[in-house]
């Protein structure tokens, strides 16, 4: 099995073309851990894992829609 890696440095300008300017808290969130740890490099499946779940983190918070009943009319 291979285990394809991405540097942390790469992952960084990827986060940076999404966030801008909160690239910074946003490596926090997304590899904090890891970079508490000194970790240079994280498998494609972390990142991958780390960019899912905090997209349906975003999603969760821009949602209102999701919530029952909040544009129905009473008629």
């Amino acid at each position: 099995l291979i285990s394809y890696q991405i540097s942390l440095d790469d992952a960084m300008g990827i986060l940076y073309l999404k966030y801008g300017e909160a690239m910074e808290r946003e490596m926090e969130i997304h590899f904090g851990k890891l970079l508490d740890e000194g970790a240079h490099f994280v498998t494609f499946t972390e990142f991958h894992e780390a960019t899912t779940k905090r997209l349906g983190e975003l999603i969760d918070q821009q949602a209102p829609f999701a919530r029952p009943n909040k544009f129905s009319k009473k008629l």
